[in-house]
């Protein structure tokens, strides 16, 4: 089945990250270096009695152990905990109209009509495609898990039935190579509908793949000005429409993302992408977020949280064809929506974090959003 085979691929995926945490990479001499022993200075051999110390110099002490990997720089070359965390995200996806036949409204609420009708739910398989969902601008090396709980899913168009609330849960990783100047990730999503008596659906969403480039990446400052590809596979489950047409695209969405630290506590990060299907039926996306970061506290010590940094941030989420939640055989209202929360930085790197997220326009394809994702990075 598909969704066996990309539960399989991903597991691969993040067995092969997962195996770097803790183990440092083998240091490799290239083939063009060689030491240069003709040129090295011996020092005269010293001949040290017992109990005496040697003329002219000074026994160190052995320089303390340190932990590589609470020491570990950042990719790009800033120092480990001084990195800002990534972005919460927003999106729920696209809505399809799905038809229900007048055998299942008999389970509605009493008034309801007992002929077909159409419900619009998400399009869930393309689940956590969008590349400020947890992400951050500049490559990473990490392995993570994100929770997205949307309340009362398009109660606003769904006149006349009972609300549903969507949960998703998205698994991943990102692998920085080549300086940490690339990094290339994955990630799965699984998603249910639930409170819902007509519509109740688990499946595994579609797979996503993430390459990165960083085309300025100052290690001085920590500002990055990056770029790349997001690619949403269709691995996952179909979505036949009311009018019986199946969509399940290939989403392409090329990006653009920066980080400015605007002082020593304050910095500024977002990214602009645009999503293109391979069906034409389906909706193409522009994408522009933004967010505000503040380091409200560091700790001094080698305890356990190094960092609390509250955010916020606002996404702007255009459609450029298919406009509106009802649209055939998909669509997508102009949504801005607004999201606030904050991260639990540890002292290894890795965060922490709790958001919630509401629309600020309407039609809303949701009212509530609450996320939490945990980033261990290596």
């Amino acid at each position: 089945m598909k969704w066996l085979s990309s539960l399989c691929s991903v597991s691969f995926c993040l067995a092969l990250a997962v195996n770097h945490v803790g183990a440092g990479e083998p240091i490799r001499l290239t083939s063009g270096w060689r030491p240069k022993t003709q040129d090295c200075v011996c020092p005269e051999r010293i001949v040290v009695t017992p109990g005496q110390t040697p003329s002219g110099s000074e026994v160190q002490p052995a320089a303390p152990a340190t932990d590589a990997f609470a020491q570990a720089p950042e990719a790009g070359g800033q120092p480990g905990g001084s990195f800002n965390p990534v972005m919460f995200g927003d999106i729920i996806g696209i809505s399809g109209g799905r038809s229900i036949s007048s055998s299942v409204l008999r389970t509605t609420p009493q008034g309801a009509t007992p002929t077909a009708t159409t419900i619009f739910i998400p399009v869930a398989n393309a689940g956590a495609f969008k590349i400020a969902d947890n992400e951050s601008p500049r490559p990473l090396n990490r392995v993570f898990i994100n929770y997205n709980y949307f309340n009362n899913v398009n109660g606003s168009i769904n006149t006349g039935l009972s609300r549903f609330d969507l949960h998703r849960e998205t698994i991943g990783f990102e692998r920085a190579f080549l300086n940490g100047n690339v990094s290339f990730g994955m990630r799965l999503p699984f998603i249910q509908l639930t409170n819902n008596s007509i519509v109740e659906d688990n499946q595994v969403g579609d797979l996503t793949l993430i390459g990165k480039y960083a085309f300025i990446n100052d290690p001085d400052t920590g500002n990055i000005l990056s770029g790349g590809l997001v690619i949403t596979t269709p691995t996952g489950e179909d979505f036949v429409t009311a009018t019986g047409d199946t969509i399940h695209s290939t989403l392409l969405q090329p990006f653009l993302g920066y980080i400015f630290n605007l002082s020593d506590s304050l910095y500024l990060h977002g990214f602009s992408s645009l999503s293109v299907p391979t069906d034409s039926d389906d909706v193409t996306l522009l994408f522009n977020d933004i967010g505000l970061g503040y380091w409200l506290y560091r700790s001094q010590t080698d305890g356990l949280v190094s960092a609390v940094v509250p955010t916020a941030e606002l996404h702007v989420n255009t459609p450029l064809n298919q406009r509106g939640s009802q649209a055939s055989p998909v669509g997508f209202p102009d949504v801005v929506n607004i999201t606030a929360g904050s991260y639990v930085v540890f002292r290894r790197g890795s965060t922490l974090g709790l958001a919630l997220a509401t629309p600020l326009t309407g039609p809303q394809p949701f009212d509530v959003e609450v996320l939490v994702n945990f980033n261990l990075r290596y």
